[in-house]
């Protein structure tokens, strides 16, 4: 069972204990518990420092537009509880919108998919106007229903697409592309996705939630979704799980793996570019006097060698300082981490330089003025500009590892 109230505010949401998600100025706080007394109790809790907070800071919330929902297997069966927020008792509700998509009480999501149906017939009026008024292509009619009808269809579908009800939409495809297609009544829904190349809505669903739930699958060990996906796929062995959204997601990832013999499992992990390289977005203030390398005098050259003189003075015997030109960057800093082009070469090298740190030593990356007459940072660029252009007389990247024989 699980209670959601909507606030506002971050600062508010940091008063309560419960679980709390935030999304711009949008927050929602909800409990999981067997028991309605202790779900009660540990809420109230939670409304009181809100309450308290507000009333800290001389502001008024609307209790009366403050409502709760309770989502339950059996919500006919399920009490109500007494809540309050500021001397009023809260409401209770059927369905609640957290982000656009509708939560029923039992989480089938029959209401989300009639709500999304009767803003997809709205907008689908407003391209029928279109049709009738405007010279306008076919072609250009099915750009239209992809830019302003599909992505209503689309939104959050991996979520959703476990509703009984789906089937409503594929009606509502249909309609919208007659009136794109100026075709006739009897035409099927088949041969009307064929002759615009529109994807059926069910293929496009498969397709997001594979995506999906790959992209959850490449994070991070640490990371709730990934921990919670763990979960699923160890109890999707036990239970039947594919009437819930991940539940769903795996099934379908699973079949993925059959017909195309792909592993999900050897999905690499996402870079965490920032676990260890974390530039600031400004330069150093003793850049700021130094100069370019197109106009530096020879007093600046000076104090350039100093300046970093005095870095390689003040590291750690025990770390390792890194000089790199990051002049091709509107932000200065390390360009050759967002190389696309040889990812395996910077994974490597990451990789290395995370098992450097695991050994106790600690690298450092920082900036320095380029050509000022330092003598690491000048073989380093010498080195760069060649390596560019053998690269560039590379036909594929080397299967070796990059940093053999270093």
């Amino acid at each position: 069972m699980v209670i959601f109230t909507p606030f506002y505010l971050e600062d508010m949401l940091k008063q309560v204990n419960s679980h709390k998600v935030k999304f711009a100025d949008d927050g929602t706080v909800w409990r999981t518990d067997t028991d309605i007394k202790t779900l009660e109790t540990q809420l109230q809790e939670d409304l009181n420092s809100i309450s308290e907070w507000t009333s800290k800071w001389r502001m008024k919330l609307n209790a009366g537009k403050t409502e709760y929902c309770m989502f339950s297997k059996d919500p006919d069966n399920t009490p109500d509880i007494h809540l309050e927020l500021n001397g009023l008792r809260l409401t209770r509700v059927k369905q609640s919108k957290v982000l656009g998509v509708v939560l029923d009480e039992k989480l089938t999501f029959n209401q989300h998919v009639q709500y999304t149906e009767t803003k997809v017939l709205r907008a689908l009026g407003l391209l029928s106007c279109v049709a009738k008024s405007e010279k306008v292509s076919p072609q250009n009619m099915i750009k239209l229903y992809q830019s302003l009808i599909v992505p209503y269809l689309e939104y959050a579908s991996s979520v959703w697409q476990t509703s009984t009800s789906v089937q409503i939409l594929e009606k509502v495809q249909r309609k919208g592309l007659m009136i794109c297609l100026g075709a006739m009544g009897t035409s099927s829904c088949e041969s009307l996705e064929i002759q615009s190349g529109v994807p059926p809505l069910d293929l496009r669903r498969t397709e997001l939630a594979i995506r999906e739930c790959t992209k959850l699958m490449a994070k991070g060990l640490n990371h709730p979704l990934k921990q919670y996906l763990d979960k699923c796929r160890e109890e999707e062995k036990v239970n039947d799980i594919s009437s819930t959204p991940v539940g769903k997601m795996l099934m379908q990832v699973y079949e993925m793996e059959t017909l195309t013999e792909t592993n999900t499992r050897c999905i690499e992990p996402e870079l965490t570019y920032l676990e260890f390289l974390q530039p600031s977005r400004r330069r150093h203030t003793y850049w700021n006097n130094l100069g370019s390398s197109k106009n530096r005098t020879a007093e600046q050259q000076i104090q350039a060698r100093k300046a970093i003189n005095q870095q390689l003075h003040d590291i750690n015997p025990d770390a390792a300082i890194a000089f790199t030109d990051g002049s091709c960057r509107g932000n200065p800093g390390p360009c050759g981490w967002e190389n696309k082009l040889h990812i395996k070469a910077v994974q490597e090298v990451k990789s290395i330089w995370k098992a450097s740190e695991k050994g106790g030593t600690t690298i450092k990356l920082d900036w320095s003025p380029g050509h000022a007459a330092i003598a690491g940072n000048e073989i380093a660029d010498r080195l760069a500009k060649e390596a560019a252009l053998q690269a560039e007389e590379m036909k594929g990247e080397s299967q070796e590892p990059i940093t053999q024989g270093m």
